[in-house]
């Protein structure tokens, strides 16, 4: 009788990934959904650079980064079954994704920046802080991308641990000031019409 190999517990590793490309595929479906509908529906007066940046988001970025994510859970609990040393592992996918995730938020902050420059009546500090902290966010995120590619193993990766909390810092700070500012100037730009 062959002794059968104890794995360790997966629920809050591999359980949470799997629960999470869950998540993110059906997140994936509704934005699908919606892209459909905003080219069905709402696209024929856009500009066609607006039309291009929604497809290039969604189909090239959005679905790549779906694409890596079911890469990622494929290698780890199918290729891979029963074998718990991969689990300290870095697959190729995951450090993709951080470029992927990269890209996207510089496309839609910068697109959000130039609403705030057409609600703010073309305010060149706040444009200017806000450009800052978006490409610092980008930059640094590019950087983390460039030390993490050769890395093989999440104990590697844990010596970034500085760069990604200040592209998690910087993150939040674009992404607050692009909403104070826009719901600042959208608040003061309501014409007081009533509907």
């Amino acid at each position: 009788m062959s002794s059968a190999i104890e794995l360790p517990a997966l629920d809050n590793t591999m359980g949470a990934l799997f629960i999470g490309v869950l998540l993110a595929a059906a997140l994936w479906g509704v934005t699908s959904v919606q892209t459909w509908q905003y080219y069905v529906s709402y696209s024929a007066s856009d500009p066609l650079r607006l039309k291009i940046m929604v497809a290039a988001t969604y189909s090239g970025l959005d679905t790549a980064h779906q694409i890596m994510l079911s890469h990622l859970l494929y290698t780890y609990l199918v290729s891979n079954f029963a074998n718990p040393l991969i689990l300290g592992e870095l697959v190729w996918s995951i450090l993709i994704m951080v470029l992927l995730t990269a890209f996207i938020a510089l496309v839609v902050q910068l697109f959000l920046t130039w609403r705030v420059w057409i609600l703010s009546h073309k305010n060149v500090p706040v444009i200017v802080i806000i450009l800052l902290l978006v490409f610092a966010e980008f930059g640094v995120t590019i950087a983390y991308f460039g030390k993490s590619w050769p890395m093989t193993t999440y104990l590697e990766l844990k010596e970034l641990s500085v760069i990604s909390r200040v592209v998690n810092a910087l993150g939040a700070a674009s992404d607050i000031t692009i909403t104070v500012s826009l719901s600042f100037y959208l608040y003061t730009s309501k014409s007081g019409m009533k509907k």
